[in-house]
């Protein structure tokens, strides 16, 4: 199947046989140029309705638009500081596996690193989850010792160490195992 758009060489040929190459590839440009010049002043039209339709706002349009940017502005404030009241945008250490259920019920998305004191990479990934946090407050994001979690780590299969859990909606939707993920032995 040949899409629409889709031009075969052989619709470039004459009634006197095969078009020369350079012939063929002026004719393809042209078809091009065409396309792109189609598709430029389609847009080009959409802009101008949007400008007219913008113009042609009256103060009570104005209005309604500054109210519900202010509202969004609002709700946004809000789910930030019930953000914050959970402990997002901070990086901390889950005491128990428990823990580990209450955070994953109460905040729609977390970040779970399963680390070891023993490894090093770990605290490579410490640092860059802890700057992560206070960059995405959208998401919780903390540490749980592996060697204290045996139960979390044979049911979420984590066998590598570092692993980060990706959660949302209480559901594991990826784990990184290793550094692989994050770039490998060039992580820092």
């Amino acid at each position: 199947y040949m899409g629409e758009n889709t031009v075969h060489r052989s619709f470039l040929t004459c009634p006197s046989g095969p078009r020369s190459p350079h012939l063929m590839d002026q004719q393809i440009a042209q078809i091009v140029g065409d396309q792109v010049l189609s598709a430029i002043q389609l847009e080009e039209a959409r802009i101008d309705a949007e400008l007219k339709r913008l113009e042609s706002m009256d103060e009570d349009d104005l209005e309604r638009l500054r109210q519900v940017r202010e509202l969004r502005l609002k709700n946004q404030a809000l789910k930030q500081q019930r953000w914050r009241a959970k402990g997002h945008g901070e990086y901390n250490e889950l005491a128990s596996q428990q823990d580990f259920f209450e955070l994953t019920k109460g905040s729609e998305r977390c970040v779970i690193h399963f680390y070891r004191n023993s490894s090093p990479m770990c605290e490579v990934v410490d640092k860059h989850l802890g700057i992560l946090a206070h960059q995405h407050i959208e998401t919780k994001f903390c540490k749980i010792n592996a060697e204290k979690s045996p139960f979390l780590c044979e049911r979420l299969s984590i066998w590598m160490i570092p692993s980060v859990l990706l959660v949302k909606n209480s559901k594991t939707v990826h784990t990184m195992a290793g550094l692989d993920e994050m770039g490998g032995d060039r992580f820092t």
